[in-house]
């Protein structure tokens, strides 16, 4: 299992260590504030860096049932409802999000990029609230199908046309009544695994 993170937010025996000011409890008030505000079932990475081309990257956006309060790497992106959360998820891992994002993110070196707030506020998402009942629940069975997946990594799976992704990117397809076919969809994967692939030679070069 990978380490995970923590923070403290109840004294405990032995805790002086960990404590820099005085006023511990006034700070830890302030702390469980802060986390609270974090909460959400959506998070997305880009908010500090995020490298695009990485062998452990794989997805950008990820939900959970229960809430959850992300460091500062991601972005934490409340939902009305968890159904919302797993549209949006589905959506942000699109190759047609990806598209969005590469073309207004906030480049740091390379494939090394962030998203600033504007960015993700200006980003075309689908009408949560135009979505049929039938629609959310292919959404909530394709999300049970992707997670028995054994997704390669994002660069991996655009230059191959990974069916886990092909199958995000039909799904929105179909929904969103784009005028897009299959092979064109797949084309588009290639042409963004393409585009990441130079990024990350630039950024070697350096």
């Amino acid at each position: 299992m990978r380490p995970r993170d923590f923070v403290i937010n109840e004294r405990f025996n032995g805790d002086e260590q960990f404590w820099s000011k005085s006023d511990v409890a006034q700070m830890l008030v302030k702390r469980r504030e802060h986390i609270d505000s974090r909460k959400s079932n959506l998070v997305m990475g880009g908010y500090g860096n995020i490298d695009l081309s990485s062998p452990g990257t794989f997805f950008i956006a990820f939900c959970s049932k229960q809430e959850i309060a992300p460091t500062w790497s991601f972005w934490s992106l409340p939902c009305l409802k968890y159904d919302h959360a797993i549209v949006m998820a589905l959506w942000l891992n699109s190759t047609f999000a990806l598209f969005n994002l590469l073309k207004n993110r906030t480049e740091v070196r390379g494939t090394n990029v962030k998203w600033r707030k504007k960015d993700i506020e200006n980003l075309p998402v689908p009408d949560l609230n135009k979505m049929s009942v039938k629609e959310i629940t292919l959404a909530k069975t394709l999300l049970k199908k992707l997670n028995k997946m054994n997704f390669p990594c994002l660069i991996d799976q655009l230059e191959t046309s990974y069916i886990g992704r092909l199958k995000i990117d039909l799904y929105f397809a179909k929904i969103l009544k784009m005028k897009i076919t299959e092979e064109e969809i797949i084309r588009l994967q290639k042409d963004l695994g393409s585009r990441l692939r130079k990024m990350q030679k630039m950024m070697q070069r350096d």
